[in-house]
């Protein structure tokens, strides 16, 4: 199981002024690299992963003046980590992300996942179009790998790509989970979404493409979210998984045991949502 660490702080290199960031290990100053570079990162550490949210930029404000920096780095054996922000300890410089904030703000916008508006066909972007060619023009939203934001599946496949090892892509038709109350999804007669490390359900589909909800994520384990994931996702009993590129239904005695999700228990009480 991987280890979330939270840096403590930052340091640039001050000689080269190109705003490349350093960190070391606690203690152990010789063991430095540069955390923009992801390969040598991911070799010095053993990290799985790394988000750098706000730091790629150059440098030029004194270390006062720059404003709050998030970042996480996962290693595999959870050893502490340590780094500076131009020499001076700033603690007060790091927001603390847990795995649901981290992921709920890199698909918490279109601006984050990098949706962008084109001519469907042509792919020729929307902004080359004056607004009256657009009201006579298919615009259309497409993920990053130019496939369609209006397609649920496509969305899903796009989060698990981005989390290899960490994902897999749920599904069901509203038929066979009738605890499934939501709107955009009966109407839609069913629903596919993503679920990170077996807990966290990804889905900006229903939050940013039918605009219908807030969260573009939701915990599993945490009852807060559990009104919203029974509304929205039925029963996960219900579910079935994709493996190698196909669903494999809930009752199908194929389906992987070890991917069921359990049931979601709400109380009568907090249906009122």
């Amino acid at each position: 199981m991987s280890t979330t660490i939270k840096l403590a702080g930052l340091k640039r290199n001050l000689d080269s002024g190109n705003g490349r960031l350093y960190v070391h290990e606690l203690g152990n100053p010789s063991k430095t690299f540069v955390l923009l570079d992801e390969g040598e990162a991911m070799a010095s550490w053993g990290l799985k992963r790394f988000n750098l949210y706000t730091c790629a930029k150059p440098f030029s404000e004194p270390a006062s003046q720059l404003q709050n920096v998030n970042w996480e780095l996962t290693t595999e054996h959870g050893k502490d980590i340590n780094c500076f922000f131009n020499g001076l300890s700033s603690d007060n410089q790091v927001k603390v992300l847990s795995i649901k904030e981290e992921l709920e703000s890199k698909f918490r916008t279109e601006q984050a996942i990098g949706i962008h508006y084109a001519e469907y066909g042509s792919m020729i972007p929307a902004d080359q179009f004056s607004e009256e060619e657009k009201e006579k023009t298919d615009i259309y939203a497409f993920l990053p790998n130019d496939e369609e934001m209006g397609r649920c599946t496509n969305c899903a496949l796009y989060v698990a790509e981005q989390y290899p090892g960490r994902s897999k892509v749920y599904g069901f038709y509203c038929e066979d989970n009738p605890e499934c109350t939501h709107k955009e999804v009966t109407s839609a007669f069913g629903h596919d979404f993503c679920v990170i490390d077996n807990r966290y359900i990804v889905d900006f589909w229903v939050s940013l493409y039918t605009g219908s909800e807030q969260q573009s994520v939701f915990d599993l384990e945490d009852k807060n979210d559990h009104a919203k994931i029974k509304q929205i996702y039925g029963n996960p009993e219900r579910w079935s998984v994709m493996v190698d590129g196909s669903f494999v239904k809930y009752n199908d005695h194929k389906f992987p045991e070890n991917l069921r999700v359990k049931r979601v228990e709400v109380k009568e009480s907090e249906l009122a949502i």
